[in-house]
């Protein structure tokens, strides 16, 4: 297992907000669980899902943690364990300058998921960052899976905009 989600978002400095659970991409099902007074919260993910981490060390403490960029893309996947689709727009454009954008687009696709790879092309041609390659959903998508359907479309990315620009930067 690795962190990853909101807690892997605050740890590589790409949001304010500090999360009171540490959120854990793991191939396995387990039960939360809480230990020397921290919340853990497992994420089950397919295995193929299960890549783009680094060991590092947090004071005298080995952690396996999602790099930068898988972090996002795992945040973008699953955006109700990051905070929500705006924390992850949010996380995206401070991350941005520092972003291995090949690397990023190529986690993309790896995931598999047109729904992540169309949402992900939307918000960084909203940042002026050109997204080809990546393929994009056959059919509409919410770019906020969350939230309700509304808003104006975005015919190339194939993205209904539920979430205002201003929600978003």
């Amino acid at each position: 297992s690795y962190i990853s989600y909101w807690s892997a978002l605050h740890y590589h400095g790409m949001t304010e907000q500090v999360p009171h659970t540490v959120f854990v991409a793991t191939t396995r099902k387990k039960r939360p669980l809480a230990f020397q007074g921290h919340r853990f919260r497992y994420v089950t993910i397919k295995p193929d899902k299960f890549f783009g981490y680094r060991r590092e060390s947090v004071g005298d403490l080995p952690v396996v943690v999602a790099d930068p960029e898988k972090t996002l893309i795992d945040s973008l996947d699953q955006p109700r364990y990051a905070g929500g689709m705006t924390e992850v727009a949010h996380a995206l454009a401070a991350a941005l300058p520092d972003l291995d954008i090949p690397l990023l687009l190529d986690y993309a696709a790896r995931m598999g998921d047109l729904s992540l790879s169309s949402r992900l092309g939307y918000l960084l041609t909203v940042l002026g960052v050109p997204a080809t390659g990546l393929p994009v959903s056959a059919t509409p998508i919410l770019l906020d899976p969350h939230s309700p359907t509304q808003g104006d479309y975005d015919p190339c990315w194939r993205v209904r905009l539920n979430l205002s620009q201003a929600q978003l930067y």
